[in-house]
């Protein structure tokens, strides 16, 4: 289990099925929190509500979903300074649309042992010292 203690991050994704692998993965290997949202209202509320240290937004929500949350996201107060991380399985992002979005991808499919620590690099958090179990 990896430690970075306090953590919260929101997993972003409109098909909670494609994602249950992925939230199930970070809940057993992490001791992070980890809340999900499944439409653009209800992530910008979560993040409004709770402010996540992190947010992970899944590449399969539709386009227009993902760049509305990202424009509302930066354009808000609360959400200015949460890192997002795109997980994409190719990398789909320009290089000026991720500087601009505030966005950095990782390309992970399926999911490893290393996405925490990938995770965490990303989020721009410490990385764990300890890896248990």
């Amino acid at each position: 289990m990896y430690k970075t203690v306090g953590r919260s991050i929101l997993v972003f994704d409109d098909n909670l099925q494609s994602s249950r692998h992925l939230v199930n993965a970070l809940q057993t290997s992490t001791d992070w929190q980890i809340h999900f949202a499944g439409s653009v209202p209800q992530a910008l509320t979560h993040v409004a509500a709770y402010l996540p240290d992190g947010i992970l937004v899944s590449w399969n929500v539709p386009r227009m979903s993902r760049s509305t949350f990202l424009h509302h996201l930066r354009s808000s107060l609360f959400g200015k300074n949460i890192p997002v991380v795109v997980l994409v399985h190719q990398e789909h992002m320009t290089r000026q649309e991720r500087e601009k979005r505030g966005v950095i991808v990782i390309n992970k499919s399926p999911y490893s042992e290393a996405l925490p620590d990938q995770l965490a690099y990303a989020f721009g958090w410490q990385l764990p010292l300890l890896k248990m179990g």
